[in-house]
Formats: C-alpha cells, sequence, structure tokens
C-alpha cells in the first residue's frame, strides 16, 4: 500500500537502502512524519518500506527516533488483523483559525529563520508560513484601470529584520540534530574547541541568538549547566542516553537581551556614560533586569548582570569614549588596554 502524493528525498541512486547525499536521513524523517499526519489508519512495515523506497530495517531504525518525538503507537484496529504503525489520535495535525493581521505578523517573521536554511527545521517553518501567505493574499482585481490589491505584497513589506546567518551550510544538518535531541530527551555527542575527546552533552534548551545557534545543556565532563555556541563546537551526533529537565531549570535565567546568552552569575556591569548619550542609553533596554540611575548633571548610570563578557564589551565600545565601565574591574582594565592600542595608531 505505498501511499503516492508525498514528496520523498531521493538519494544518488535507485538502491534500497541508506542512500547518500546532504540531509538524507533527516528528509525520510520528514517524510515519514508527513506520511503518518495523512494516514490515520496506519501503515504496516511493508507499506513504509515500499513508500520511502528503504529497507524494513531501516523503517525500523527510523521508528525508533521517530515512536516518541510523533507520539506513534503500534496496535491492531481489526481484531485478528495486521499490526500497524499509527499516529496517536490526538497527536495528528490540526487546524487553528487565525485572522489575516494574525497571519501576517507571523510572516513578518520569516527571516529571523534565514540563519537555519539548508536544515530540515527551516524547511518546515518554510511550508508553515507559505500556508500563512496564502492567507494574507487576496485576488488580483480584474479589468482594465483596475489596481492590484495593495495587500497582495503586503507580507513581503513587513519584516522583522534578521540577522545575517553565522552557521555555515555545511553544518545546517546539525541544527536538526540538537533539535531533535532536544524534543525527544536524547543525549549529545560532539567536539568542543581544543578538546581532543568527544563530550556527552544533554540540551535542556537552544537559542537563536544573531545568527548563531547556542547550546544551554547539562556538561557530564564538568557536570554542570553551561552554554554551548554551535560555532565553539563541531561533529554534533545523536546520542542514545535519555534525560529530563531538572524542574529548577529556566531558560530565561541564560537569556540577558543585548548581553548575550550566558550562564546567570553574581558579577555585575556598571557602566557610567556622559550626558551627551543619556537619551539613547535610557531609550533602550539592553537587558532585563538593568537599573538606571541619572545623576543631577546628566551623566547615566546603567546596571545589569554581566552576561556574555564579549557581547559586554561590544556593547560599551560602540559608545566610545562617551562610556565608562565602572564594575568590573577586569573589563574595565581590558577596555582600557584596547582603548590605547586603538588611539596608538591614530598618531
Amino acid at each position: 500500500m505505498a501511499v503516492m502524493g508525498t514528496r520523498l528525498p531521493r538519494g544518488n541512486g535507485s538502491r534500497v537502502g541508506r542512500t547518500r547525499g546532504k540531509f538524507t536521513q533527516f528528509r525520510r524523517l520528514d517524510a515519514l512524519r508527513d506520511l503518518f499526519e495523512s494516514q490515520p489508519l496506519g501503515f504496516t512495515l511493508a507499506d513504509l518500506a515500499a513508500t520511502l523506497r528503504i529497507s524494513e530495517r531501516s523503517v525500523r531504525r527510523y521508528l525508533r527516533e521517530m515512536t516518541e518525538p510523533l507520539q506513534l503507537e503500534f496496535v491492531e484496529p481489526v481484531p485478528g488483523g495486521a499490526r500497524v504503525w499509527r499516529m496517536k489520535p490526538g497527536e495528528r495535525a490540526r487546524a487553528i483559525v487565525l485572522r489575516r493581521a494574525q497571519a501576517q505578523a507571523l510572516l513578518a517573521t520569516r527571516a529571523l529563520f534565514e540563519p537555519t536554511r539548508g536544515s530540515a527545521f527551516f524547511d518546515e517553518v518554510a511550508l508553515a508560513l507559505g500556508e500563512l501567505r496564502k492567507l494574507t493574499q487576496r485576488p488580483a482585481p480584474r479589468g482594465a484601470g483596475k489596481a492590484a490589491d495593495p495587500d497582495a505584497t503586503l507580507h513581503e513589506r513587513v519584516v522583522f529584520l534578521g540577522t545575517p546567518g553565522r552557521i555555515p551550510p555545511s553544518r545546517a544538518e546539525e541544527i536538526d540534530v540538537a533539535i531533535q535531541a532536544l524534543t525527544s530527551a536524547r543525549s549529545l555527542t560532539l567536539q568542543r574547541r581544543s578538546q581532543a575527546a568527544r563530550s556527552v552533552f544533554f540540551p535542556y534548551g537552544v537559542v537563536f541568538d544573531r545568527g548563531n545557534l547556542v547550546l544551554v545543556g547539562w556538561l557530564e565532563e564538568s557536570r554542570s549547566v553551561v552554554v554551548l555556541p554551535l560555532e565553539a563546537t563541531s561533529k554534533l551526533e545523536l546520542g542514545e542516553k535519555k534525560f529530563r529537565v531538572p524542574e529548577s531549570f529556566e531558560l530565561s535565567q541564560y537569556l540577558h537581551g543585548d548581553l548575550g546568552v550566558a550562564a546567570p552569575a553574581k558579577a555585575r556591569l556598571l557602566v557610567e556614560f556622559d550626558a551627551r548619550v543619556a537619551d539613547v542609553v535610557r531609550a533602550r533596554k539592553v537587558h532585563p533586569a538593568q537599573r538606571v540611575a541619572v545623576a543631577p548633571d546628566g551623566r547615566v548610570r546603567v546596571s545589569a548582570p554581566l552576561g556574555d563578557r564579549e557581547r559586554a564589551r561590544a556593547w560599551v565600545l560602540g559608545f566610545g569614549d562617551a562610556a565608562k565601565v565602572v564594575e568590573p574591574a577586569e573589563l574595565a582594565a581590558d577596555l582600557r588596554e584596547t582603548l590605547l592600542a586603538a588611539a596608538a595608531k591614530y598618531t
């Protein structure tokens, strides 16, 4: 009972079994998801192998990967009949009602996903946005002299500006690996920069921050929760260990606004700004927990958790000689050396 109508990924040949080609495994997993959503009655193992054009052994492997994320069940719908794999009724795709303005607001976020282009995750988002686009477009009027409906291109003219991607196309598949590990509560094995041995990591949260993917989770090697940017790792692979996210874990504690993603710490950043930039400083909230104090002469002091040191450094340097770091002393000394070196180039 091979199902027609579902577009399946092709490898570099017609041989049954594991195919070659970029992102092939995740494309087949996506096809498996589409199949189960399109056929509520389910499939036998032979049906799935024929439809996906792979061996039954490969189907079993994919089913092991997808049983929990897709909430699959192995049942006997008809007493005495063949047992089939199917998605639990409550887990199949559900329709939601959206007004055009709501769909337009969601479409405006499309540029934020550009850094993930090339991954199956991006394809899923693009598919959903394509459906939303249909909802926002009205048929163009017919007849001479009739102006085009201005809403026909509205989805192209309202956008949240995204950050240029810092994820190399060659690592796009690792985005899917990280998200699959997160959603299925499975470990990751990875290699950290300057570390020869591979590490076991349990992803508690995934953050897309300024074009990069940042993992927050438990690192077995250090026995602690750490922050790992994708660019500081290599060779992400899905592991076999299962985990539970501790009830005490809150991803929001690791999010520091413009100051990046970092582990919560007691260290605070205290910066004094000249009166000439006071309006700019007061108008922008760089950290959810920042405090602002204004002196009688117009100077402004901003206090906030330090967050990511490099991001804090870049923020202060952006104000040039109008900003002075008061705390921490180490950051103040670092910026002093940087500014002296920069000044020396102009002498």
